[in-house]
This record gives C-alpha cells, sequence and structure tokens, in this order.
C-alpha cells in the first residue's frame, strides 16, 4: 500500500470548483439607506411651501446620514451615493425656488407700495389712479402741489407746508 504525496490539483478559474471567499463580502449599508429615504422625502416636501423648512432641515440631515454611510468599512455604498445626488438635487431644486419666492415677494411689495403712495414710472400713473386736472396727473414733476395744499388717498391723508 503506497500513499500519494503529491499536491492536489488546482482548480480552474472560472469553474465550480473555484474558491470565491477571495473578496470578503461587503454588509448592507443600513444608514445609507435611510439616507436614501430621508432625501426622497426631502426632495419630494421642497415642492410644498408650508414644508420647505422641514425639507431642508430633512435634506441637511440626509447629507450628514449620506457622508457617515461613505465612510462606513465594510458596508455597500451605492445608497449613499444615491442619497447625496438626490440631497444635491433637492437643495438645487430648493435654492431655485427660495430665489424665485424672494423675487416674487419684492416684486409684490413695491406693487403694494406704488398703489398705496400712487406712486409712477416715466410718468405713467398706476393704474386706477388717473387723477387728473385739465388733462394732466394732478401730481407730477411737471406738476406739483404748492404749498399748503393736501395730497391723498384711501390710506393717507398729507398737507405741504
Amino acid at each position: 500500500m503506497t500513499q500519494d504525496f503529491s499536491a492536489p490539483s488546482a482548480p480552474v478559474p472560472g469553474s465550480e470548483t473555484s474558491d470565491q471567499s477571495t473578496q470578503p463580502e461587503l454588509e448592507k449599508n443600513g444608514i445609507g439607506l435611510a439616507s436614501l429615504l430621508i432625501a426622497i422625502a426631502g426632495s419630494i416636501l421642497v415642492w410644498v411651501p408650508e414644508t420647505f423648512i422641514s425639507a431642508a432641515y430633512m435634506l441637511g440631515a440626509s447629507l450628514i446620514f449620506a457622508i457617515v454611510g461613505l465612510t462606513s468599512r465594510g458596508a455597500k455604498k451605492g445608497t449613499s451615493i444615491a442619497a447625496v445626488t438626490i440631497t444635491a438635487v433637492g437643495v438645487i431644486i430648493g435654492a431655485v425656488r427660495l430665489w424665485l419666492g424672494i423675487i416674487s415677494g419684492v416684486n409684490d411689495m413695491v406693487e403694494d407700495v406704488r398703489e398705496i403712495f400712487n406712486l409712477s414710472i416715466d410718468g405713467d400713473p398706476v393704474s386706477g389712479y388717473e387723477n387728473t386736472i385739465e388733462g394732466e396727473l394732478a401730481v407730477s414733476r411737471g406738476n406739483p402741489l404748492a404749498i399748503s395744499e393736501a395730497a391723498a388717498n384711501d390710506y393717507w391723508n398729507v398737507t405741504l407746508g
């Protein structure tokens, strides 16, 4: 009886007997998934004016969680990368909405001031306030009020003098 002391044959790469445990298996990234869900919710809520501040906080928290998910060792990174991308899109949409809201608010404020004080641009009266005296505007640079004359509208009454 003889024993065989020869080296065992190596498995052929790609065959079923090949050892596939050379790469460690990555764990699931729970914090990345949480970040992704928060980013999706924040990006949706940024469209609703009443929830804009809450959406901003959600997008900030999502970004923090995504960074934690990206820096964790031994975990999959795909959900964290997707969360960072969706958070960036939500922040851009929110910034554009905020800027347009500010512009709209300032425009409304200017129109309200023009109506209250009967101001005009380029000599044109504000619509609805065409007070005329013999075909001219009641008050303009070419036709100012004299001292002791009263200037008034629905909201105020001022006597110059």
